[in-house]
């Protein structure tokens, strides 16, 4: 089971996968704008803002868990993703969908519970 300790730091994890994964955000965003327009180069640029963050945060991550942990966490990202999608742009989530989050989440959460 998950160390009391640990709890803070994986939510924390999953925090740096959910900004990783507003990449995606950034990305569609800018795509219904002209290229090298003002609103492209805004949303370009947070995606590049984001990505800059998300890579630091990811190596002290590294540093803290073992690499099977922090790569299994990185697979949340797919469940973030849909997740935002949904809120910010009306994407539909369908039952296929759903059953693939669900075994993405039992499979992070027995990759990160698993001892080492």
């Amino acid at each position: 089971m998950i160390e009391k300790k640990k709890i803070l730091p994986l939510i924390g994890l999953q925090l740096a996968v959910l900004l990783y994964a507003f990449t995606g955000y950034f990305t569609k965003k800018a795509a219904g704008y002209p290229f090298l327009s003002t609103q492209f180069i805004l949303y370009y640029g947070g995606m590049i803002m984001v990505l800059g963050i998300y890579a630091v945060l990811w190596q002290q991550f590294l540093k803290r868990f073992p690499l099977n942990t922090c790569y299994a966490s990185r697979a949340m990202a797919s469940v973030w993703t849909m997740v935002i999608a949904y809120f910010a742009f009306k994407e539909q989530i369908t039952l296929n969908m759903m059953i693939g989050a669900v075994v993405i989440i039992i499979g992070v959460f027995l990759a990160v519970t698993s001892d080492e």
